[in-house]
């Protein structure tokens, strides 16, 4: 019972924003400093611009360089660094999304310098050897062709190609399988000398060492990161346009996929928590509706993603799609015209509050939203502040909020379907 009394006072902390500081280190770096006192620590560097940064055709560019440098250093090359990573400890997680890509290395607290020492190699000094990028090249193939076999993936597929019509978003950050292979390892040596440089990236840390201590160790390790020009590119918001409906066959379905986007406020938008909260509410009555009290669905969920052009979204997977989309479109109708009680606000805030507590507990989790939100909207606390503004949100806002976005002319909705549904 104490640990997890002692767990849950960590938390807290970091949600009244008490362990949160900024630095920078000679250089210019911004940095972030989450103090915790858990035997685990992640260390992250966020690389901004995410596809702004890539013409169409060589989608998984960054994808690709960033999983490429991880394999080999000039100091550790391929293949011995991923046995000097597994002496360490070190869990190394590599993402590449729309707007950024983030990379961590997780490990045990007394390794805390090495891997400060190793993580900077990777960054200044890549190998780029010709098996390493092979290597990489085929994890990413093999990765994109997975997802080509899910139906959930492809439903969301189906709508992005439409929704992000005109849009920097068409860029896929992780690549397609025919923008992978066409990539040599000369365009990401070139890729690498244009980008990764101190302007382009925010470090973040999360676990139990003083701050004097790591600004000590990242000056040591990155002060000498490349000089480069860093330009941020604007991502046009998705204005309110008439939507669509779009259907695929796919006859090996044992159920049938429904996804749907639309334009909605960005993290730096004022109304994004009232968004936020409207959505979460949405979502948690389609599970009680949809899957609970009618058992129509296998799974459904809503909510608001977090984006600099941003979209709400909605989803369920059923064996009964024409009566699920029924009553999904009866709730949406439901939540523009009758206020939402109070009662249903807190409950709502509270196990929100929960799922977010539990992600959290995770350091790697820890950092990735400070560094996401710091980036997306110059504050480093907006997620853990979040509940305190959508606590505010009136039922009569909400309302708004949901006639103002909740609008079936501008919902862009994707089907996969079988032929026998019509």
């Amino acid at each position: 019972m104490k640990k997890s009394i002692i767990v849950i006072f960590i938390i807290i902390g970091v949600l009244n924003g008490k362990d949160i500081k900024e630095f920078k280190i000679s250089n210019g770096v911004l940095c972030l400093h989450l103090k915790k006192e858990v035997p685990t620590f992640s260390l992250g560097i966020l690389i901004k611009g995410g596809v702004t940064k890539i013409t169409e055709g060589k989608d998984g560019i960054e994808y690709l360089t960033l999983k490429t440098m991880v394999k080999g250093t000039k100091k550790i090359p391929y293949p011995f660094l991923y046995d000097t990573l597994e002496n360490y400890g070190i869990e190394v997680s590599i993402s590449s999304l729309y707007d950024y890509s983030l990379i961590t290395f997780k490990s045990i607290k007394k390794f805390i310098p090495e891997v400060i020492q190793i993580v900077g190699e990777i960054l200044k000094e890549p190998e780029f050897s010709q098996k390493a990028f092979e290597r990489a090249k085929e994890e990413i193939i093999i990765e994109l062709k997975k997802q080509k076999e899910d139906p959930d993936e492809e439903v969301w597929e189906m709508l992005d190609r439409e929704f992000y019509k005109g849009q920097p978003y068409i860029i896929k950050p992780e690549g397609k399988v025919e923008t992978v292979e066409n990539l040599s390892l000369g365009k990401i040596k070139e890729y690498y000398e244009n980008h990764f440089n101190k302007d382009e990236i925010i470090i973040g840390f999360a676990g139990d060492v003083k701050i004097e201590e790591l600004q000590k160790l990242l000056e040591k390790n990155f002060s000498e990161i490349k000089k480069g020009k860093y330009k941020e590119k604007e991502v046009p918001l998705i204005p309110l346009k008439k939507g669509k409906i779009i259907k695929n066959i796919r006859e090996d379905l044992q159920t049938y996929y429904m996804a749907c986007r639309f334009p909605a406020p960005s993290p730096s938008d004022e109304e994004y928590h009232s968004a936020y909260l409207l959505m979460r509410i949405l979502s948690n009555r389609l599970w009680n509706i949809l899957r609970t009290e009618h058992g129509l669905t296998y799974s459904t969920y809503a909510g608001l993603s977090r984006r600099k052009a941003n979209y709400g979204y909605m989803y369920f997977s059923s064996v009964y799609p024409d009566s699920a989309f029924k009553l999904l479109n009866k709730e949406i109708e439901k939540i523009k015209r009758e206020k939402v009680s109070l009662e249903e606000i807190t409950k709502t805030l509270n196990s929100t509050k929960t799922s977010f507590y539990n992600r959290i507990a995770s350091v790697n989790k820890l950092v990735e939203i400070a560094l996401s939100d710091k980036y997306l909207t110059g504050d480093a606390e907006y997620s853990f502040r979040i509940f305190e503004r959508a606590k505010k949100t009136s039922p009569e806002i909400l309302m708004k909020m949901a006639q103002r976005y909740l609008k079936a002319e501008n919902f862009f909705i994707a089907f996969l379907i079988k032929k026998s549904l019509k």
